[in-house]
């Protein structure tokens, strides 16, 4: 089974602790997805350039602080929609951070893969795969964009670029998973992903498509039969809350969501989220410090303090927690059991 440090490996080389975040550029989005989570915490403003450089300043003085190294996840919308993505791609890459872009896609050119090679910190692509056929994916993201995100990864990989995809599982594609996972192994891609749906923003309004706990443990299931056959050659992510109630003496896998802990969620205003579908914001980089708010903010302690959780009377708390995100969504209380917590069926 992969180790939890080769997991690490995936986005970087050194051995210091790493802390992550996720910068959402822009809202703007060329798709309009079914399960989306972006309706809920719209925001029409934009940090400009400077503003972008004035809190990445102020991000890489706190961890440097801690003695960390720090990734940043650039997002959107689409992040490839936002003019200037590179030129915020490229100052990030000079300060020190490692850099990663989630997409969808369908924007990724030979022009943009030139410049994608200028980004010497550049770990990897993630791209959005919502379904192993052409039929499932576009009920997801729409109309002729299937073949057009195959093209995307291919190219990637063509220039040695690494590529991560990620396919948020619900009812609807959910019966294509397996579909899924044979197409990324015939790509070739690095590192895959199957996320848990959150029925939050756009999203919420597919309820009905939310998992239950004995399918969402069919698809850890079949993602760690996967990995074990792949061991060694792609990484599987494996690495989420309720992944440790498949953990045994030979299987490695398991751990809490990093949100409030070595990460946060920036929006295009500079609002700042514990992560994305939480919903809630702690501060704004504006108008606080990112230290301030990393210390200051009630929830973030008690988002630390698993043990006050419903979660705490579980031996695993500390190593699992649940997703926070989905327990608010479907019980509008973020420290209440992971609705899709399959101990009691394992």
């Amino acid at each position: 089974m992969i180790s939890n440090q080769k997991y690490l490996d995936m986005s970087r080389e050194k051995t210091k602790k790493m802390f992550r975040v996720q910068w959402h550029i822009t809202e703007m989005c060329n798709l309009n997805c079914i399960h989306c989570y972006q309706d809920e915490l719209c925001v029409k403003d934009e940090l400009n350039l400077n503003q972008i450089k004035t809190a990445a300043n102020m991000l890489k003085k706190t961890v440097d602080k801690w003695g960390m190294d720090c990734e940043i996840s650039l997002t959107g919308g689409e992040p490839f929609v936002r003019k200037e993505w590179f030129e915020i791609c490229k100052f990030l890459d000079e300060m020190g951070f490692y850099i990663s872009i989630l997409s969808n896609g369908l924007l990724i050119d030979e022009k943009i893969i030139q410049k994608l090679k200028e980004i010497k910190n550049l770990r990897y692509i993630q791209i959005s795969l919502d379904g192993g056929s052409k039929e499932v994916h576009e009920k997801v993201r729409g109309r002729n964009t299937f073949d057009k995100t195959i093209s995307s990864i291919n190219l990637l990989k063509e220039n040695e670029i690494k590529v991560a995809t990620k396919f948020t599982v619900h009812k609807l594609n959910f019966p294509d998973l397996v579909n899924y996972l044979n197409l990324t192994e015939a790509l070739g891609v690095d590192f895959v992903s199957a996320a848990r749906y959150i029925p939050w923003g756009q999203g919420n309004n597919i309820k009905e498509y939310f998992l239950t706990k004995e399918e969402v443990k069919n698809v850890y299931e079949l993602v760690l039969k996967y990995a074990n056959k792949n061991q060694g050659k792609i990484l599987y992510d494996t690495r989420r809350p309720l992944w440790v109630l498949l953990k045994d003496k030979d299987t490695d896998v398991g751990g809490r969501c990093m949100a409030g802990i070595n990460g946060l969620t920036i929006l295009p205003n500079g609002d700042v989220l514990p992560c994305r579908p939480m919903g809630v914001k702690i501060g704004n980089i504006l108008k606080q410090t990112f230290f301030e708010m990393w210390y200051t903010s009630d929830l973030l302690w008690k988002i630390r303090n698993y043990k006050h959780w419903s979660c705490g009377e579980c031996g695993l708390g500390k190593v699992c927690g649940g997703c926070l995100a989905i327990s608010n969504a479907i019980h509008k209380d973020y420290f209440v059991n992971d609705p899709q917590c399959f101990k009691e069926i394992v």
